[in-house]
This record gives C-alpha cells, structure tokens and sequence, in this order.
C-alpha cells in the first residue's frame, strides 16, 4: 500500500499466522535420503548438515554443493572429496585438511590458507602451483615426505596451548586466538549470535561499538507515512534508527537514504525503513531457521480408525520445541498439503 503502518500491520499478521494456524514440514530435505538437517537436495548420507546439494557423505558441513563427497566439517565446499575441517576450500580439490580460502585442483595439504593448484603442500599460506612445499620452502618428493612425519610428531610433542589452556596439537584447526577478526563483524555472528561475556569466555575477540556522532536530522518516527508523501529532500536527511542503539544488531544509530535507495522505494510502492541497515540485516536473519538440530515428535493429530491419536512419526529439525509453529514429519505434511 505505500504505507508503513500498513506494512507493519501486515507483517504482523503474516507472522501470527505463520506461527498459530500455518504448519510447517519438519526440514526442507528433497530427494536425499538418509539426511539429516536443512536445506538438502538431491544427495545421499548427509548428517547434521545445511545448505547441501548435489553431494553424498557429509557432515557437520554448511554451504556444500557441485558433486562434494566424503567429508565433514566444512563451510563452503564446492566439488571436493576428502576434506576436513576447512573453510572454503573447492574446485576440485582432494585429501585437505585445517585450511581455508584454496580452491581449484589442490591435493594433499595440512594447515593452508589463500593457495590455488598446489599439491602435497604442509603449512602454506599464497601458494600457487607448487608441490612439496613445508613452510612455503620446497623440497623433493623424498626430502617432503620424510620431513611431514616428523613435523607432525614434533606438533603432538609439543602442542600448542592458547590463553584459555586449549591444546593444539595435529589435527586440530588454527588457534581462535590467531584470528585477525573480532567474532561480532564475521559471519559466525551471523550463524551462531552470542553476547559479547559468551564471546570473551571463549577466547574470541569482540569489537566495541564505534562512537558515533551523528547529527540527526530526522526522526524515524517523523518520516511520512506514505512513499508518496516523501519529499526528493529526504536523501539530504541523516535519520536516527528506531532502536537507537537499544539492540544486539550493531546499531549504527543513524542512516540516510541514496537517490537509488527511494527511486527504488517508489517504483515497488514500498515505504521508508526505519531502521539502519545493519539493523534490518539482522532483523532478516532471526526470521530463519537456526542452524541447529533438535529431536522431536510429529505434532499432527491424525484420524486412525475414526479415533483421533497423534502421530507417532521422530525427526530432527531446526525448529526448537519452545517455538510457536506446529511441526509435522513428512508424511503428514504431505497429507495436508497434497
């Protein structure tokens, strides 16, 4: 309607009926069987996964895609096999582990990050087309493969302790504590938002908020209703966010509107935000499902032999049980919406 007062009306009783009357498919797994988790289509044995398609035997893995195979705890794999414990490694990629951003035609590496079409490489960061490399020095082929047992053995002798007592020794991941990034501007906050006293117990860094001063021109709340009423000097405006900071969203405080921004508002007949832009980004991400897994119980009543009995159907789904939607198994959604 152009209104946001219309808007929010709307929203909200689309959300009440989502969660009182609509009910909901247990996860969203389409010709996959023997899968567990979210999102998964067309692959085979995937176990606690989300956002896979294409692929077989996996777990603990996140965005998966392209013919992946045989691998566990991964975020971001495209058409790799035998990866483990990585972050973007894909393209073809084989036998990897404690790495990530390399892709394309990488094989037997330990403890990589940033190299493309290297093979047989330990402890490398930039590399690109190199073989039997340890520290980013090459060896031969007989120099590397009696150097890697030895290193590994002189890792688990004398392992790495971080400023929480956790041991690091061969085949563990990075140290938390190497990381460059505070854990509230990456995307783990995004996945998996915890507060900051969660963050510093864990070893994580937390970034402050920024002192910002703006000087407001605007309140949200003095915004026209209508996109029809908003004036072309609205994109000269420093407007304050609606939650003035009072969130968990990394709150900017304050935003403005670009020309493209209400040439946009006005051709969908949209209103104005009234929220910053980190603000609305997190707004989005508590409407979707978790990524988690929680044991449960069909929620459907089903007719049997004219007496009314719950069904008896278990699943893991992403739905926690103190939520509000009404969760069915396959079977019984299959039955009320087909």
């Amino acid at each position: 309607t152009g209104s946001f007062q219309s808007l929010e009306n709307l929203k909200k009783e689309f959300y009440g009926l989502i969660e009182n009357k609509a009910f909901h498919k247990y996860a969203d797994i389409v010709n996959s069987p023997l899968a567990t988790g979210n999102h998964i289509q067309s692959s085979k044995n995937i176990k606690n996964s989300f956002g896979v398609s294409g692929s077989e035997n996996m777990k603990n893995s996140m965005r998966v895609l392209k013919n992946s195979r045989d691998s566990q705890d991964i975020y971001g794999l495209a058409g790799g096999e035998l990866i483990y414990d990585c972050v973007a490694v894909s393209y073809d990629t084989n036998n990897c582990a404690f790495g990530f951003l390399c892709n394309t035609s990488m094989s037997n590496a330990r403890y990589i990050a940033l190299c493309l079409s290297s093979d047989n490489i330990f402890g490398c960061v930039g590399l690109k087309k190199k073989d039997y490399c340890i520290l980013n020095k090459e060896y031969s082929k007989e120099e590397y493969l009696a150097l890697v047992p030895k290193l590994i053995n002189h890792m688990n002798a004398l392992p790495y302790f971080d400023t929480k007592g956790r041991k690091y020794s061969f085949g563990e991941f990075f140290p938390i504590e190497f990381s460059p990034h505070s854990y509230n501007e990456a995307v783990a906050f995004d996945i998996f938002p915890i507060t900051k006293s969660e963050a510093l117990g864990q070893g994580y860094r937390w970034k402050e908020k920024e002192v910002r001063d703006y000087s407001i021109t605007t309140k949200a709340q003095d915004l026209p209703d209508l996109i029809e009423d908003v004036p072309d000097s609205v994109i000269s405006e420093v407007i304050n966010c609606a939650h003035n900071s009072n969130c968990d969203q990394q709150c900017t405080t304050a935003f403005r509107i670009s020309s493209d921004d209400i040439a946009f508002y006005r051709r969908f007949n949209l209103p104005l935000p009234r929220l910053c832009p980190n603000c609305r980004h997190y707004e989005r991400l508590a409407k979707r499902e978790p990524i988690a897994l929680w044991h449960r119980s069909c929620m459907c009543d089903i007719e049997n032999h004219g007496h009314n009995s719950k069904c008896q159907n278990e699943f893991e789904t992403s739905y926690a049980p103190e939520r509000p939607e009404k969760v069915y198994c396959e079977d019984c959604y299959k039955k009320e919406v087909y």
